[in-house]
């Protein structure tokens, strides 16, 4: 935790100042569970760009690039959430997170970029999968209690639109699945 994030006052307490139902955030917690979503975000963002790409000139192409553009601006949020609750990435997780970017350039799922495959299926379920994970991030900042000095209205609205984002990736992963895998 840093002094930042002490200064913030994140702890409120019961009407009459007894300090009964004080809810305060844990930050030796907190902090490094946003740190692996910021990473994971930096991550996924990095996965859309290569999906979107291999869909570039599909009739799929620009609503990829709509959800890429979409998922690039939940990364932001969150890091502006990370960065206004004091906390920082670490080193090590930085570098990790370099890590990360060369193999998601490499794209072990689909390393030869082909629409027609299987590879192109998981790498679909793979963003899914991303969206689900992001949208359970904003789900379980939700369930916990106000007082918190998290911005509730704002939570919510982010996880609605991962929620959107995954309709709009279903829809997208079931209109090619006949092609893929039917003669």
């Amino acid at each position: 935790m840093t002094d930042q994030a002490q200064d913030q006052g994140r702890t409120t307490a019961a009407p009459g100042g007894t300090g009964v139902g004080t809810t305060r955030l844990d930050d030796d917690e907190l902090a490094p569970y946003l740190v692996h979503h910021l990473l994971a975000a930096a991550s996924g963002v990095r996965l859309f760009r290569t999906v979107s790409g291999t869909w570039r000139g599909t009739e799929h192409g620009p609503a990829l690039r709509r959800l890429t553009a979409d998922v690039d601006a939940d990364r932001r949020e969150l890091a502006s959430l990370v960065h206004r609750l004091g906390y920082r990435v670490p080193p090590v997780r930085r570098v990790l997170g370099i890590g990360s970017a060369v193999v998601a350039r490499l794209d072990p799922i689909n390393p030869l970029r082909r629409r027609g495959t299987q590879s192109a299926q998981m790498e679909l379920e793979a963003l899914e999968s991303a969206v689900d994970m992001k949208e359970s991030l904003w789900d379980t900042l939700l369930a916990l209690p106000g007082g918190t000095g998290l911005d509730r209205a704002a939570l919510q609205r982010l996880q609605d639109r991962a929620g959107d984002q995954r309709e709009r990736l279903t829809a997208i992963r079931r209109a090619t699945a006949a092609a893929r895998f039917l003669r």
